[in-house]
């Protein structure tokens, strides 16, 4: 079965937005899912109220084209706020600016 959901476009800091992410969450609690927000803002400590929040993007990943650098970089600074949702091994994307090396190892870091 379905034992979670992933939940994107809300690209809104607005109070009505975060009830909306209570609303959600309070639906997935219920019915025992896990969720990812995926184009959300950063996390704001959501996980230490609903722990079945598995990762909340709040960062422009690789589908924005992003450079090897900042992949490394990403991953001392923007996972120290919370769990990152981030696209990692993407073979086709045109006007790659890494190694395939590079790309494989994304999932461990």
């Amino acid at each position: 079965g379905v034992v979670g959901v992933k939940v994107d476009y809300m690209y809104s800091d607005a109070q009505s937005t975060f009830q909306w992410y209570d609303a959600i969450l309070r639906d997935t609690a219920e019915q025992h899912l896990m969720i990812d927000f995926h184009g959300a803002t950063i996390p704001r400590g959501l996980q230490r109220t609903w722990p079945q929040v598995m990762s909340v993007e709040g960062v422009r990943g690789k589908e924005n084209g992003q450079n090897p650098t900042r992949d490394v970089f990403l991953a001392f600074t923007r996972n120290i706020v919370g769990s990152m949702d981030y696209t990692p091994t993407w073979f086709s994307r045109p006007n790659r600016q890494n190694s395939l090396a590079h790309e494989l190892a994304l999932p461990v870091v």
